[in-house]
């Protein structure tokens, strides 16, 4: 799938699940984490791609982005191997999930902004938040900028300590979701690696094809504008 949808998907997800984590878990989210969560998740949804060099988020930090995807890519086995799987996607909402914690333990809000600000800019990125005819050379500046602006209006918006555990389900509910959206191609991904099964249910027949862009990628916006409006309109 492309960035774009990917993206989407995490951001539709995070929305749809944040009722059940607050019934499940016994919390009520503030409308800050909602938000935040929302960007968090639909840039975690973009993680597994770093195993491709060419994908979406590897264009975010230009040569270095680029070069931790290469490396990714050498220490995962190549393009859909490891990082597609769901022992990554739950090893990477532990590493959000401790972050979060730290940043909670210590009274320190600069932990998690820092991992906020990463995500963000992977969520702008794959979404294309950038004025029309943007060159591909200035976009990566306006992504940063846009993360960077983000996250300064978040941090004057909290008290130092505040809770980020969310963190934890925005990044493993990002990246879980990125494995449905790459399950719904021919390729498939390996959910239960090391196995070299793959699990694929072809709705899309390639990665931007006109299944993808008229029907599966607006299908998500309207599911993302309707969740939202459901969350912040008539919750409020």
């Amino acid at each position: 799938m492309l960035g774009y949808s990917h993206a989407m998907s995490g951001g539709v997800a995070w929305l749809a699940l944040a009722p059940v984590i607050e019934t499940t878990f016994g919390v009520q989210f503030e409308t800050y984490e909602l938000l935040a969560g929302t960007i968090a998740t639909a840039g975690a949804a973009l993680i597994p791609d770093l195993d491709h060099p060419q994908a979406t988020i590897a264009h975010t930090f230009g040569p270095i982005s680029k070069g931790v995807s290469k490396l990714t890519a050498l220490l995962a086995g190549g393009h859909r191997q490891g990082t597609h799987s769901i022992l990554f996607s739950l090893g990477f909402g532990a590493l959000c999930y401790s972050i979060g914690i730290g940043s909670e333990a210590s009274g320190s809000n600069l932990p998690a902004m820092i991992l906020m600000f990463l995500l963000a800019a992977f969520a702008f990125r794959g979404l294309n938040i950038v004025p029309p005819k943007t060159s591909s050379s200035f976009k990566g500046i306006i992504v940063l900028l846009e993360a960077a602006a983000l996250t300064y209006v978040l941090s004057l918006m909290l008290e130092p300590g505040a809770t980020w555990w969310w963190l934890g389900f925005a990044g493993a509910v990002g990246a879980l979701t990125h494995l449905v959206g790459d399950a719904i191609t021919p390729e498939g991904v390996p959910f239960f690696y090391p196995m070299k099964w793959r699990i694929s249910v072809p709705i899309i027949a390639h990665t931007g094809n006109i299944m993808e862009r008229a029907i599966v990628s607006p299908l998500l916006t309207f599911a993302l504008i309707y969740l939202a409006w459901q969350t912040f309109a008539v919750g409020a």
